[in-house]
């Protein structure tokens, strides 16, 4: 039986609620397709559909296919995938579980030799790069330690450099590896969530990731991708610059509505369509991405998307890809089945940028499809009518006096006599006026809250803020910084700031609320363990950590440094003999601010 779902009844609103499509053909089913995004395969199509571009179509890229081998033991789980919609970035990578434990072998996928080792308390944590004779390289992230003669070169490499953050790129050759060889294990370092291995193939020329999937790597995957919801966007132009998105909303909302409705009438005009969908994998409690998809009007396929491959200055156009607007207001990450304006990905093809014009008394075939890499799919379909008579509202919009003008094309920038932004061009994907006003700020600030009311805005790249100091203020300036507060949660942030001639500046990736606090607070040292073996914890009341160094009789240890946890570690190296000995550890602050701890120790 054909997997396809039919549209349920209609809610009209000017701010959607989330559509949720829950009825449909059995998920047990597990039709599938080929693994190229040949869409015209294996009964996807009706047999009314027709194809705008050729019947025959290849993949667009051809990949070895039994060259790199697992990067672990035992069967391949996923708990994150290739593209997958993450906050501000596309997933680089594959994420295989680990079974909720560290330790396990990490296996090379493929002969070659280690190009990068990079070690840090953020990001990747620790992360191995293995460069392949074939032109890729295999890197494999978050993981514990490094194995045998990588962990030893390493530990070399930090003691050299008197440092645990490294960025270590040894000479072709040094470090060669064989597939199959254990070169690391698993583990939860860096920005990682839950203990898991990060695995990513990129050409090595360019850095550019490809989907693992692509190069036959075999996973689990025994379940269909879920479409939950769909958003029907009114395309307005010149709301979109009032608003900085599209404000005119269509939700579809099943549960409460007839089953028997197929139907969506809407006032003619241009259209993008929005959906919100899930890959399952192997149950129900991983929530994956999906990689292609297409829509089809009145049986033509008029776009599609192919989330294969990508390079890492176009992994923030994800805010441009999903609608940010609906996802700051609810949480939901929506992928447009349409390439709006300023969104530069290469992942699109097809005409009119997927836009659906329907005009006055028209009625319009709307069919969505997704299908992931082993060739299972879901399908939608919907009957569009234009009906005069329906009328879309428009949300409040706060107004004043003054606006900053901001454009992706050129440089623009705000002032007042006490605030600054200014953003390059490229910064923003679309126009957009942003509405300022002066607020009071919270208590233990310094001066006022300088407000830009853009928070449903993505931006592409920082944009430069400026803060001019009280003439009231007594302090220290150089301890100042500027605080970001989100317009929508309500959240704050510390940004890394400098003072000069009179202002703090600092270069923000969100459009919200400013204001400036002082912090002459050192970082807090908690002591856990003393003696060969050291452990404390660390914290910052406000800027963050910068930098921490420990010492014995002046010779410098390596800590490792867990910033989730706020956990230091590390071990005397047995290079320092028994005796007692002068430990200092001191911890540095992102404004300057330090604390020491000083112990006699005994070895």
């Amino acid at each position: 039986m054909k997997k396809i779902r039919w549209g349920y009844g209609v809610v009209i609103a000017g701010l959607c609620v989330s559509a949720l499509l829950l009825f449909g053909a059995n998920k047990k089913s597990q039709k599938r397709i080929s693994a190229s995004p040949d869409v015209n395969n294996g009964g996807l199509m009706d047999s009314h559909d027709t194809l705008h571009s050729n019947q025959n179509e290849p993949m667009p890229s051809s990949f070895p296919k039994n060259y790199f081998g697992p990067p672990l033991h035992g069967v391949l789980s996923l708990s994150g995938s290739f593209a997958e919609l993450r906050n501000n970035h596309f997933h680089s990578g594959l994420d295989f579980r680990t079974d909720g434990m560290e330790g396990k072998a990490v296996l090379a996928a493929a002969d070659g030799y280690v190009s990068r080792l990079r070690v840090g308390a953020y990001g990747f944590g620790k992360a191995i790069y293995l460069a392949h004779p074939n032109g890729y390289t295999s890197v494999y992230g978050h993981v514990r330690s490094f194995n045998g003669a990588i962990q030893r070169y390493t530990i070399d490499e930090h003691y050299k450099r008197e440092s645990f953050e490294a960025e270590i790129y040894p000479s072709a050759g040094v470090l060669k590896v064989k597939k199959g060889d254990t070169i690391a294990w698993s583990g939860n370092t860096g920005g990682s969530g839950g203990p898991h291995l990060h695995f990513e193939i990129r050409k090595t020329s360019n850095d550019e990731i490809i989907n693992p999937l692509l190069f036959g790597i075999k996973v689990k995957d025994t379940m269909d991708p879920f479409i939950k919801s769909l958003l029907l966007v009114k395309i307005d132009p010149a709301l979109q610059e009032q608003f900085g998105y599209y404000p005119q909303r269509i939700s579809h909302q099943a549960p409460a509505l007839s089953k028997a409705l197929k139907t969506i009438a809407v006032p003619s005009g241009t259209y993008g369509l929005a959906l919100s969908c899930t890959d399952y994998f192997t149950d129900f409690g991983s929530r994956l991405g999906l990689n292609y998809s297409a829509l089809y009007v009145d049986n033509v396929k008029v776009f599609e998307q192919k989330l294969e491959y990508f390079k890492f200055d176009e992994t923030r156009y994800m805010n441009h890809h999903i609608d940010y607007a609906f996802f700051r207001e609810r949480g939901l990450r929506y992928a447009r089945f349409f390439k709006a304006s300023g969104n530069h990905l290469r992942f699109y093809q097809g005409q009119n940028n997927g836009f659906i014009e329907i005009k006055p008394d028209q009625e319009l075939r709307i069919k969505a499809m997704v299908n992931d890499c082993e060739g299972h799919f879901d399908s939608l379909i919907f009957i569009l009518k234009s009906d005069k008579n329906i009328k879309l509202g428009i949300p409040a919009l706060k107004k004043g006096d003054l606006y900053w003008k901001a454009r992706t094309a050129m440089a623009s920038n705000f002032s007042t006599n006490n605030f600054k932004a200014e953003a390059s061009a490229g910064n923003l994907y679309q126009d957009v006026n942003i509405f300022y006003e002066k607020r009071p700020a919270p208590a233990k600030s310094v001066g006022e809250m300088h407000c830009l009311y853009g928070g449903k805005i993505p931006l592409h790249k920082a944009v430069s803020v400026q803060i001019k100091v009280p003439e009231a203020y007594a302090g220290s300036p150089s301890k100042l910084l500027i605080i970001y507060k989100d317009a929508v949660t309500g959240q704050v942030a510390a940004e890394n700031s400098s003072f000069s001639n009179g202002w703090v500046s600092a270069s923000v990736k969100n459009i919200g609320f400013y204001y400036l606090m002082e912090d002459q607070t050192p970082p807090f040292i908690a002591t856990i363990k003393t003696g060969r073996n050291l452990r404390f914890r660390i914290s910052d009341n406000l800027s963050g950590i910068e930098d921490y160094r420990a010492t014995v009789d002046g010779l410098w240890v390596l800590l490792e440094y867990d910033y989730k946890s706020g956990a230091l570690w590390g071990t005397v190296p047995k290079s320092i003999g028994r005796g007692k000995y002068k430990l200092i550890l001191t911890v540095t602050d992102k404004m300057g601010n330090k604390r020491s701890f000083k112990q006699l120790i005994t070895l």
